[in-house]
């Protein structure tokens, strides 16, 4: 991962612990009952597993509107730099 460049600023003994942190973040927005939320909510999704997401996301979110990338589960440096999301970023921010 170190050399596809996702951890570019971090030393590679720490990659574990911050692997565990990912984990338990993940593991715990799956479990975790948001609740309902009514405001605008825009999701950023890779394809992978886009179906399963949405309708974990949807249980809490009435006013979801999802945008989907295909990167595969490659680093998530692809998407971050994709000008698709800085842009449908600035329009949801100012709606």
């Amino acid at each position: 991962m170190t050399a596809d460049g996702w951890y570019t600023d971090v030393p590679p003994q720490a990659l574990p612990q911050l692997q565990r942190r990912w984990v338990n973040l993940a593991l715990a927005t799956r479990t975790h009952d948001l609740g309902a939320y009514d405001g605008p909510t825009v999701l950023f999704q890779d394809l992978t597993d886009s179906r399963a997401t949405e309708l974990m996301w949807r249980d809490a979110v009435r006013n979801l509107e999802t945008h989907w990338f295909d990167y595969g589960v490659e680093s998530p440096h692809a998407i971050l730099r994709d000008a698709r999301l800085a842009e449908t970023m600035r329009r949801a921010l100012s709606a």
